[in-house]
């Protein structure tokens, strides 16, 4: 379903960003096919989209809401960090 609709979404000319990373083969294979863009972590993923969509099975949402709220976080402290006086 998620690739279904990322390629929908690729179709019409958004980049679809995607972290493939313990994705069997015939996974990242159709993610490719679609168009996805491969980042090497979810970190990366925030850090780079403007939107982010996850579509998980359900046992998988709290783990990968609590990955992406975790990234999230640290990229709002880095980006606090990098703004504060150097004085």
């Amino acid at each position: 379903m998620g690739n279904a609709i990322g390629a929908a979404l690729a179709k019409g000319g958004h980049p679809i960003l995607t972290t493939l990373l313990h994705r069997s083969p015939r996974t990242r294979e159709s993610a490719r096919r679609s168009g996805f863009i491969d980042v090497p972590s979810i970190a990366e993923l925030v850090g780079r989209a403007d939107i982010i969509l996850s579509i998980v099975p359900p046992n998988a949402v709290e783990a990968v809401a609590g990955e992406v709220l975790d990234a999230a976080k640290a990229a709002k402290a880095a980006k606090a960090a990098a703004q504060q006086p150097l004085f």
